[in-house]
């Protein structure tokens, strides 16, 4: 049974040691994999329960379970490494659990925000809400939108559309402008900056944006960072 410490919060290293444990000690209740990378290079581990004697997870009713979205809640790691650890050491013994793991299969990710966390739990923290990546993002989502001279005018012309998420700002000394957000706690007028175009595989993903009328449809302009 890997050794895990109920009154520790655990760093990337650490717990990525723990997780590696348990498919070895039970390799016939414990898959572990990683769905993904970080924004600085860490895998996001997902650990699938269930008794595959009985068999296959794909097969049977699933239940999800991750912690630690947010960067600071390090404690909900702590409670999916108590119910990996539950699951497996009362299987044969718990008629409930034994149930659970012959009928149904456990999909957990004790971290998803592993970058987050390490800020947290470092010699000297840093606290942050969400995530390391920056905001604004370098790619500008825009939802199933490609650009397209839709006028025929000769050009691709851009519109600034409000959005309290937006990435944008008017420029203080030429409003004509737009600069760069500095954060998203920030209070003000924002906008999303589109181009002209037409949406293919429509997500909604604009849904409550309000576009402005098409007089506001202007050349680019946008000043340099």
């Amino acid at each position: 049974m890997p050794d895990v410490e109920s009154d520790t919060y655990y760093r990337y290293g650490d717990l990525t040691g723990i997780l590696k444990g348990y498919p070895e000690e039970y390799p016939q209740l414990v898959r572990l994999e990683s769905i993904g990378k970080s924004y600085e290079g860490r895998d996001v581990w997902l650990a699938t329960v269930t008794n595959f004697a009985t068999g296959e997870n794909k097969d049977k009713p699933r239940l999800g379970v991750d912690g630690n979205i947010h960067a600071s809640e390090v404690s909900s790691s702590s409670a999916c490494l108590y119910l990996i650890n539950r699951l497996v050491s009362k299987q044969g013994s718990g008629a409930d659990i034994t149930y659970c793991l012959d009928t149904g299969a456990s999909y957990i990710c004790p971290r998803v925000n592993p970058d987050g966390a390490e800020w947290a739990l470092a010699d000297k923290p840093r606290i942050i809400r969400s995530s390391t990546r920056p905001y604004p993002y370098d790619e500008e989502p825009i939802g199933g939108l490609v650009e397209e001279d839709i006028d025929r005018g000769g050009r691709i012309l851009m519109m600034r559309v409000p959005d309290p998420s937006g990435a944008w700002k008017a420029c203080p000394e030429e409003p004509r402008l737009l600069v760069r957000r500095e954060r998203a706690g920030a209070r003000g007028q924002y906008y999303r900056l589109l181009p002209e175009g037409r949406t293919e595989d429509y997500d909604r993903a604009l849904i409550h944006i309000q576009p402005m009328p098409l007089m506001m449809l202007t050349p680019p302009t946008i000043a340099p960072r």
